[in-house]
């Protein structure tokens, strides 16, 4: 087994300057060539860092936890794919649990505590559209670090993201282009009441002069293809009267399932119907017609969450109070967004 004192003979360096580079110590910084040198070393001979001695000598395990619903989701693969990469250059290994898109509190209390009994030194959980009180307990006597997205927790950094100016400025444009109404398509756990994103966009296109009777919840299962199914139903059970004439879905990925649902009825997009989402993904982009959507820059919120949380595992002392990284979010207009073909009631 290769040894760090193997690499400090072939590269004609110290052990202790060695074992600063492999292990990133902090505080300590040598020159690019120094660095380099022990980088081809350690690769030319094999090296592989014995993390469980690491972990018993030093109190820690190098491993950070993350806590995710769907991982088929494109907006939670990309935000997780950059945030493990930046982890991983880090020096870390990431442990995934991954939760059924709708999975109640107490699932999610269960996941967090099981993470955190494999002795996992940090813990990112993304739920988003959360109102889950439950992980506060949770975690309340946990010394992880902890850094959340979809939600605050008072002990824990969090990633906020300000949707109201965006969701205002559509609620306005919709208004506009003459749509009376509008149909929120939700994979909340909670059939009966959208998720917080879409109880805003409600909030603002009643302020933007629409009437209660013209915003409608169409309920659906997490995933495109159940989206397709509900939109289909909807379709198939509503009078083409009543049809609305924009549509408003939770997430992407919801509403490449409905737009399906919509040209196989032969409705024109966005001629008969508009289409409107969260999350802003590459996907919805690259449709043949481009979806509208309103998100924020995946790659810096991952960017962000991996900054602040390696600055807390690497802290020699404590950081202060919990950070809110803060975002606006987006109104990306593309061609899914256009005017109304129906008339005004």
């Amino acid at each position: 087994m290769v040894t760090q004192k193997d690499i400090a003979q072939e590269a004609g360096l110290s052990v202790g300057t060695v074992s600063d580079i492999l292990n990133r110590r902090q505080g300590v910084q040598y020159g690019e060539d120094t660095v380099q040198r022990v980088r081809e070393v350690s690769e030319k001979l094999g090296y592989r860092r014995d993390r469980l001695a690491s972990a018993l000598r030093r109190g820690k395990s190098f491993t950070v936890g993350v806590a995710v619903p769907d991982l088929a989701d494109p907006y939670t693969a990309a935000l997780l794919k950059r945030f493990m990469m930046r982890l991983r250059a880090e020096g870390f290994e990431i442990v995934v649990a991954e939760l059924e898109p709708q999975a109640g509190d107490e699932e999610w209390a269960k996941t967090i505590q099981d993470l955190a009994a494999m002795r996992i030194d940090g813990l990112f959980i993304f739920q988003p559209d959360s109102e889950n009180e439950s992980l506060g307990k949770a975690l309340a006597l946990s010394p992880i670090a902890v850094i959340t997205h979809g939600f605050v927790l008072d002990n824990a950094d969090a990633v906020t993201i300000d949707f109201e100016p965006a969701i205002r400025k559509l609620a306005e444009r919709m208004a506009a282009l003459g749509h009376r109404r509008v149909l929120l398509v939700d994979d909340s756990p909670r059939p009966d009441e959208p998720g917080p994103r879409l109880r805003l966009v409600r909030e603002q296109l009643y302020r933007a002069g629409l009437q209660g009777d013209d915003i409608l919840l169409l309920p659906t299962p997490p995933g495109p293809e159940a989206a397709h199914d509900a939109m289909e139903h909807y379709l198939d059970t509503t009078a083409p009267e009543q049809w609305p004439t924009a549509i408003v879905a939770a997430n992407d990925f919801l509403a490449i399932g409905v737009m399906r649902a919509c040209t196989e009825q032969r409705l024109a997009i966005p001629g008969d119907i508009s289409f409107v989402a969260f999350d802003n993904t590459t996907l919805g982009g690259l449709l043949q017609c481009g979806l509208t959507s309103i998100g924020v820059n995946i790659n810096q919120v991952a960017d962000r969450i991996s900054n602040r949380l390696v600055s807390r595992l690497r802290a020699s002392k404590a950081l202060s109070k919990p950070l809110r990284l803060s975002f606006e979010a987006d109104l990306v207009l593309r061609e899914s967004l256009g005017t109304t073909a129906q008339p005004e009631k």
